[in-house]
């Protein structure tokens, strides 16, 4: 089944997935961002910048995000380092 829908902008290259995807290889799909409302995957990311950063960060957004809501899930803190050094592990390997 084709599901249609309307073009509100384009964005530009972005390493979405990965560090690894070679944007302009035509065998790979083109990202597409949706609404969360229309394409809710269950779970989404969120990037938090700080000067302090460590685990006072950490801390710092499981309170905002429980002061929101205290039913929501906060799981795999980590810093941007970790997250990088996970995805080029494989490569630099």
């Amino acid at each position: 089944m084709d599901v249609w829908v309307t073009v509100v902008g384009v964005a530009a290259d972005a390493r979405f997935r990965d560090l690894t995807t070679v944007l302009s290889d035509p065998g790979e799909d083109p990202d597409i961002y949706l609404p969360f409302v229309q394409q809710s995957t269950g779970s989404f990311d969120v990037v938090v910048r700080s000067q302090n950063g460590g685990l006072t960060s950490a801390r710092l957004i499981q309170q905002a995000v429980s002061e929101l809501d205290p039913s929501l899930p906060i799981y795999d803190v980590a810093p941007m380092s970790r997250v990088l050094a996970t995805q080029t592990a494989s490569a630099r390997f």
